[in-house]
């Protein structure tokens, strides 16, 4: 009689199992409708019943973590990854999108260890080279990030974006040539930007060939003339070629379209003051000391300029408020003293070319008997 009983509980149990699965399956069946719908919540809704019922239901796992994903859920969705790879380590897709999901959330270290075990199961996935070296890049790690992308290429030649990235990469590795071929062929290609043009005159500065990048952004320029940054790229190429009227003019472009831009406005006035072009020199630091007061150095260069056009008050009130700050500086102390002695104030200058001197500025030694000379 007891084994008759027996017999009975186990087969309602194995009846009452049937019903849960065929229920969380109607349910799993729901989720996948709702996803193609786009309606990500109600695929969860639907999911989670699904699990409740089964919760080995490795496909409604797989599937909430995706709709998880749809919905900037990241941290939810690993979860869910992770427990679908304790008992399946060797789900392609999970890891991959799991490593997606790391990316999401800029934890690019996780991203990277879930490419590295989806390639390892699967060498040939495009996509995971694509996306670790994206990783690779943020983490600073250019050389592996440049092997990621190169293996891209080979399945996918076209892909002007791949190659985009490898060409920054061989930038950061001082792989400039590389760089340059790479940006060459973009622009072959008919991908010809002003961004590609840019990118490629940068190469180009960095490999110390100025002329070529003049040229590059003349192009650039014509298809994006209103961006300040083509114009300060190419006052700093010429510069570098010593072209000074050339540079000052690029860096007045940027700056008209960019008032406040710090490097077109440092290098215009340093180009400016090499010029004798002292006026221009002081307007560049006048916006300069406005923007940044604390600025020291050009402070220093606008008194200097501002002595050249016997400015010598304006001059000495300059290198007044630098000692004020730095009472250690000998150059302020040298150039205040000028400053005294272009208002004839030989007294004061004497005090502080004695100071220049005391604290090493050499050419305060050359200065010091003749400006004491005349406070006698």
């Amino acid at each position: 009689m007891k084994l008759i009983l027996s017999i009975a509980a186990c087969l309602l149990t194995t009846i009452l199992f049937g019903q849960i699965n065929r229920e969380a399956a109607i349910s799993y069946n729901e989720g996948v409708l709702a996803f193609k719908e786009k309606n990500y919540e109600g695929a969860i809704i639907a999911y989670n019943k699904a699990l409740m019922l089964d919760p080995s239901y490795t496909k409604a796992r797989y599937n909430r973590a995706k709709a998880r994903l749809r919905i900037k859920e990241f941290g939810k969705a690993i979860g869910d990854f992770n427990h679908l790879l304790e008992s399946d380590p060797d789900h392609v897709q999970a890891h991959v999108y799991k490593g997606y999901a790391f990316m999401q959330l800029k934890k690019y270290p996780g991203a990277i260890s879930s490419y590295n075990k989806a390639l390892k199961l699967d060498p040939t996935n495009t996509d995971c080279y694509s996306n670790r070296g994206i990783a690779f890049m943020y983490e600073k790690k250019y050389d592996k990030a440049a092997s990621d992308f190169e293996k891209v290429l080979v399945d996918k030649p076209d892909s002007d974006r791949i190659r985009y990235n490898l060409a920054l990469c061989y930038n950061k590795t001082g792989e400039t040539e590389k760089a340059v071929d790479v940006y060459t062929g973009l622009i072959e290609r008919d991908y010809q930007t002003a961004f590609a043009y840019r990118s490629r005159a940068k190469a180009h500065v960095s490999a110390g060939n100025y002329g070529l990048a003049v040229s590059d952004l003349d192009k650039a320029i014509i298809l994006d003339g209103d961006n300040h940054e083509l114009h300060y790229l190419q006052g700093f190429s010429f510069l570098k070629m010593d072209s000074l009227s050339a540079a000052s003019s690029s860096f007045g472009t940027a700056i008209n379209l960019n008032p406040k831009h710090l490097p077109s406005l440092k290098n215009k006035a340093f180009v400016d003051f090499k010029l004798k072009s002292y006026a221009d020199a002081i307007r560049s630091y006048d916006v300069l000391i406005d923007i940044e007061p604390g600025d020291m150095n050009s402070r220093t260069n606008r008194g200097m300029a501002l002595h050249q056009i016997k400015k010598f008050q304006e001059a000495y009130n300059d290198f007044d408020i630098i000692i004020d700050q730095r009472p250690d500086e000998a150059i302020a102390y040298f150039h205040r003293a000028n400053a005294a002695v272009g208002m004839e104030k030989f007294r004061d200058g004497c005090q502080d070319m004695r100071e220049a001197a005391k604290r090493g500025y050499e050419q305060a030694f050359d200065h010091v008997a003749w400006v004491c000379s005349q406070a006698e």
